[in-house]
């Protein structure tokens, strides 16, 4: 599922039927990591989703070092993500 969105709430305003249950996850990733605010981010696939913690990572193939979440959050086309 292609979302486009630049903050959380645009995000989830954009994710249809599942927003309330995202909206859920997210108040319980927030309570458990309050130092970790939501950010867009885009994922390998090249998907959209709500990243936590931003952190600087850097796998063996890639050239430049990137930010990657320590925690994720995605609406797919049939499920819900915590990748």
């Amino acid at each position: 599922m292609k979302i486009e969105a630049k903050t959380a709430e645009e995000y989830f305003a954009k994710t249809g039927e599942r927003e309330s249950d995202l909206r859920k996850v997210d108040a319980l990733i927030r309570q458990y990591a309050p130092d970790c605010q939501p950010t867009i981010y885009k994922g390998m696939g090249g998907g959209v989703g709500l990243g936590y913690g931003m952190m600087d990572y850097q796998s063996s193939s890639m050239k430049q070092p990137g930010r990657w979440p320590i925690i994720a959050l995605m609406n797919q086309k049939n499920y819900m993500a915590i990748p």
